[in-house]
C-alpha cells in the first residue's frame, strides 16, 4: 500500500512538472514578437476574464479574476489572481496572492505569497521563502530547490539538491529524487521523508506506459496552451486555418506532403552551398515551428466543430475537451500513429496555403 502511495505521488509530481515545462516550451516563440514589450497591469486596475501576456517583463500589480498566462524573460505577479497561474521565463516571482495553482518554469523561479491551491515548478534554481504560504502541495524539477515556506501538504520533487530550512514547516511528507541527501532542519516535516536515487535507463523502460502518459500529458498542456494564445493574439488567422481544414481537407493534407517532403531537401541544399546556411537555418526554424502547430491548428478545427453542435459553452473549455480527445486517440496503437501522421499533414499544409494568401493579400494592398 505504502509502495502504491509513492508510486501515485511520483506520478502525480510529473504529471504536474510536465505542465511547468509545457509553459516553458512556449515561451521562446511567444517571446519572439515582444522581445522589448514590458506590459504592467497597474494596482488599482481589475481584469474580470483570463489574462494573456508576453513581453520583455511582465508585471501584475492589479487584480486578474481569471486564470493568468504569462511569458518573458522576468515574469512577476505581485498583485491578486483569483484563478490559476501559468508562466513561464527567465526568472520568475510571485510573491502576491493565488487562489488557484501555479505552474511555472524558468531559470529562477521565486515564490513569496499566498498559494491558495498547488505549486508545480520547474527550473534551474526554485526557492520558496518564508514569507510563502502554500496550502496544498508542491511538485519541482530543479537542479536546486530550497524551502522556507510554510506547505500545509506534501512536497515531491527531482532535485540536485534539496534543503529545508530549520523556520520551514511542511504539513504532509516529503518525497525527493536526488543522487545527494537532503538538508532538512530538525521538525520541519511533520509527515515522513522518503529518499528514492533516480532509477536507471535500465529500470526506466519498465516505465513505458507511464513514460507515454506523461508524455500524452506534457502534449496536452503544451498544444492546448498555444491554441489558447494563437486564439487570444490571431483570432482571424485561427478561424482562416480552421476553415480551409473543414472545407478542404484533402487539399490541405496534399499540400502539407509537398511541404513535408520538400523542406528537408531545399534545406539540404542551402546548406550545401554553404552562402545559404543563414537562410537554411532560418528555414529549419520556421519548419521546426510549423510542425509543432500542425496539430493545434487540427484541434483548433475540431474545436468549431464542436462549438456548433454544443452551445452555451466557453470555447476554452471547448478547446480543452477537443484537446484531451485528440490526446487519447493519440494513443491508440497503430491507428494513433497514423492519425497524428494525417491530422499533422493535414494542419501543415492548411497553415501554410493560408499564410500565403494572408501574404498575398497583403501584397495586393501594398501593406507589406
Amino acid at each position: 500500500m505504502l509502495h502504491k502511495t509513492h508510486r501515485s505521488r511520483w506520478r502525480y509530481s510529473i504529471a504536474a512538472i510536465m505542465a511547468g515545462v509545457g509553459l516553458f516550451a512556449i515561451a521562446s516563440p511567444a517571446l519572439a514578437d515582444h522581445t522589448n514589450r514590458t506590459v504592467i497591469l497597474p494596482q488599482n486596475q481589475t481584469v474580470s476574464h483570463d489574462y494573456f501576456e508576453a513581453g520583455s517583463i511582465v508585471e501584475i500589480d492589479g487584480t486578474v479574476n481569471g486564470d493568468v498566462y504569462a511569458a518573458g524573460s522576468q515574469v512577476i505577479v505581485d498583485g491578486t489572481v483569483n484563478g490559476d497561474v501559468l508562466a513561464a521565463g527567465g526568472s520568475v516571482t510571485v510573491d502576491g496572492t493565488v487562489n488557484g495553482n501555479v505552474r511555472v518554469a524558468g531559470g529562477n523561479i521565486l515564490i513569496d505569497g499566498r498559494i491558495a491551491k498547488n505549486v508545480s515548478a520547474a527550473g534551474g534554481n526554485v526557492e520558496l521563502t518564508h514569507n510563502a504560504t502554500i496550502e496544498g502541495s508542491v511538485a519541482a524539477a530543479s537542479g536546486s530547490l530550497q524551502d522556507s515556506s510554510n506547505v500545509h501538504g506534501d512536497i515531491n520533487a527531482a532535485a540536485g539538491q534539496l534543503t529545508i530550512g530549520s523556520d520551514a514547516h511542511v504539513g504532509g511528507s516529503v518525497v525527493y529524487w536526488s543522487n545527494r541527501v537532503a538538508t532538512i532542519g530538525s521538525g520541519t516535516v511533520a509527515g515522513t521523508v522518503t529518499h528514492r536515487i533516480p532509477p536507471s535507463r535500465h529500470h526506466a523502460r519498465s516505465w513505458g506506459f507511464a513514460g507515454a502518459l506523461f508524455a500524452a500529458l506534457y502534449w496536452l498542456v503544451v498544444t492546448y496552451i498555444l491554441a489558447a494564445l494563437l486564439y487570444w493574439w490571431l483570432p482571424r488567422h485561427a478561424q482562416s486555418v480552421a476553415k480551409s481544414i473543414r472545407e478542404q481537407p484533402w487539399r490541405s493534407l496534399g499540400w502539407g506532403i509537398v511541404a513535408a517532403i520538400a523542406t528537408p531537401i531545399v534545406g539540404i541544399i542551402l546548406m550545401i552551398t554553404v552562402i545559404g546556411i543563414p537562410l537554411a537555418l532560418s528555414l529549419w526554424a520556421l519548419y521546426a515551428v510549423a510542425i509543432l502547430l500542425a496539430p493545434v491548428w487540427v484541434i483548433i478545427a475540431l474545436r468549431e466543430l464542436f462549438s456548433a453542435r454544443v452551445s452555451n459553452i466557453n470555447k476554452f473549455v471547448a478547446l480543452l475537451v477537443v484537446a484531451a480527445v485528440y490526446m487519447l486517440i493519440t494513443l491508440i496503437p497503430i491507428l494513433g500513429v497514423l492519425f497524428i501522421i494525417v491530422t499533422g499533414l493535414i494542419g501543415l499544409g492548411a497553415s501554410l496555403t493560408t499564410g500565403y494568401m494572408a501574404h498575398q493579400r497583403l501584397r495586393h494592398k501594398n501593406e507589406i
